[in-house]
């Protein structure tokens, strides 16, 4: 029995989305620096607004520098009655990203 289920997987990222992420860190590294700046004159004004800018710019050096973050994926599980057994393949790639016995509950599926 095939299903299409999605997962959150790591995906490569390409030059291309490595590129946009760059230039957007490096947008929000120049706001947090502006805000800065500004902080002083209005010091609890900008506190939210540099906090949201700093995890902003964290999640994309991440993404950066692992070139890779983690999005949903469609994917094809596989029951095989025959021999037991259960695989999850990425639609997009064809990489198995599991592959395992088929559990006693799952087993029992075939019955009905």
């Amino acid at each position: 029995m095939n299903e299409t289920e999605k997962r959150f997987l790591k995906c490569d990222l390409t030059e291309a989305e490595i590129l946009e992420y760059s230039q957007e860190l490096a947008h929000k590294i120049s706001d947090v620096n502006e805000k800065e700046v500004n902080k002083k004159a209005s010091a609890s004004q900008y506190k939210s607004e540099i906090d949201i800018l700093q995890q902003t710019a964290a999640s994309l050096a991440r993404k950066v520098n692992e070139k890779a973050e983690y999005r949903d994926v469609e994917c094809r599980a596989v029951r095989d009655y025959t021999d037991n057994d259960f695989t999850v393949t990425r639609i997009d790639t064809g990489e198995i990203i599991e592959q395992r016995p088929l559990r006693k509950d799952e087993m029992q599926m075939k019955a009905l």
